[in-house]
């Protein structure tokens, strides 16, 4: 195989890795913002607020997401410093790593959209009260 499209192949993987770690971290200040906002209707018992639970393994999750997308960043790095007998085997390194920074952010969107669904079921059949406190 051609070194230049083996080359433009991981340049395009890395940058791929980069967005999904833009919208990671995008995850991660949405997800704490709903923690720490004031501007929407909270949960008013214990029990109900445990739909929050959810968050740390979506975090821990993403967490993970981040690594394996920084891994692929270096990766990448290794190969434009590397010999070219070395950069299949960086390929499928990379590869391997993309497809476990995938499914690491897919199942933390999984628990942030179960405390999504929780809550808009709450929102809409819930009783509470929409007072502000003054």
């Amino acid at each position: 195989m051609d070194l230049s499209v083996i080359q433009f192949g991981l340049k395009e993987a890395a940058e791929h890795s980069n967005t999904l770690v833009e919208w990671t971290l995008l995850l991660y200040a949405g997800s704490v913002a709903t923690i720490v906002s004031t501007s929407y209707i909270r949960p008013p018992t214990k029990k109900l607020r445990l739909i929050y639970l959810s968050f740390p393994p979506a975090w821990i999750l993403l967490a993970i997401s981040i690594f394996y997308g920084r891994q692929i960043n270096g990766r990448y790095l290794a190969s434009i410093f590397s010999k070219p007998e070395f950069h299949s085997s960086i390929r499928a390194e990379m590869m391997s790593d993309l497809e476990y920074q995938i499914n690491f952010l897919q199942c933390g969107m999984i628990f942030l959209g179960i405390w999504l669904i929780l809550y808009v079921l709450w929102w809409v059949f819930g009783e509470w009260n929409d007072s502000k406190k003054e």
